[in-house]
C-alpha cells in the first residue's frame, strides 16, 4: 500500500445560466417565462456562479421549485 494522493476526477461542471435585470432594478432574472423577465433596456449576465450582488426573483425561484421554470442554460466549459 502507498501513501501517494489519489488522482481527482475531475469536478462536475454547472451549466452556465443566463441572468437578466431591468437597468435600474437589482432583482435578477433566470426564468423567461417570468411575468418580470426583462425585454428592454437590461443587463445579462452568463454564469455559473452564484450572483453576489442583487437578489433573485422570488416568482423565478418558486416557478423552478414547481419545475415551471424556462431557463437558458448552457454546459460550462
Amino acid at each position: 500500500m502507498t501513501d501517494a494522493p489519489r488522482s481527482r476526477s475531475p469536478l462536475t461542471k454547472f451549466p452556465d445560466i443566463t441572468y437578466r435585470r431591468a437597468a435600474e432594478n437589482m432583482v435578477w432574472h433566470f426564468c423567461q417565462n417570468c411575468g418580470n423577465w426583462p425585454i428592454d433596456d437590461f443587463a445579462e449576465v452568463t454564469t455559473a456562479q452564484h450572483l453576489l450582488k442583487g437578489s433573485l426573483c422570488l416568482e423565478c425561484i418558486a416557478k423552478r421549485h414547481f419545475g415551471e421554470c424556462t431557463m437558458s442554460t448552457t454546459r460550462g466549459k
